[in-house]
């Protein structure tokens, strides 16, 4: 799919700033298209599936990790919550692992396959971390490494992306939407 970011806020970005400035027109296009298939009452996984398939494979590593981190790095309980949920749901925890193998993120994969080792072990994942006290013993650390990993994962991303932009967005000068007030908001 052609995702748009403009040419100066794409060369004055960080690296890390540069992974949500290109997730940003993704995300706000998924979300869009997710409103709109509940209007019709359009099954939502197999609109996923669509809207996934869609995206070229540095999309997809994007859209994956970034939809991960976004939300798991808020707190060990949404670190929990977040893993266990795509755990549950296998094409997205698989798309997640291979994320981090598309941008050759071999230090978050092998935290990604502790993360499941643990959750689909003999603990039971459909409880929360308050009920398990050793489910947060356990979880406690890959959660403090996930948070010490994340930053410098989020800038190789960005550095891959500013190396090969074209495999994540196409570069305007001025970027075309329908809603400059829907282009501003992230999620």
């Amino acid at each position: 799919m052609d995702f748009q970011v403009e040419r100066q806020a794409f060369h004055s970005s960080t690296d890390e700033g540069l992974v949500w400035l290109c997730f940003k027109p993704i995300i706000t296009t998924y979300k869009t298209m997710m409103r709109e298939n509940e209007k019709i009452g359009r099954d939502g996984v197999l609109a996923k599936v669509q809207f996934y398939r869609q995206l070229t494979p540095g999309q997809q590593g994007l859209f994956m990790y970034c939809s991960y981190h976004h939300h798991a790095i808020e707190s060990q309980a949404e670190f929990y919550w977040w893993s266990a949920y795509f755990i549950a749901q296998p094409m997205f925890w698989t798309s997640l692992k291979k994320a981090a193998q598309y941008f050759e993120e071999d230090t978050m994969l092998l935290l990604l396959e502790e993360v499941e080792k643990v959750l689909t072990s003999q603990y039971d994942s459909q409880h929360g971390l308050d009920d398990d006290k050793r489910m947060f013993a356990t979880i406690s650390p890959l959660d403090q490494m996930f948070h010490q990993f994340a930053p410098a994962t989020l800038q190789r991303i960005g550095a891959r992306i500013r190396h090969n932009p074209s495999a994540f967005v196409q570069i305007v000068d001025e970027v075309t939407t329908s809603s400059a007030l829907e282009s501003l908001r992230m999620f």
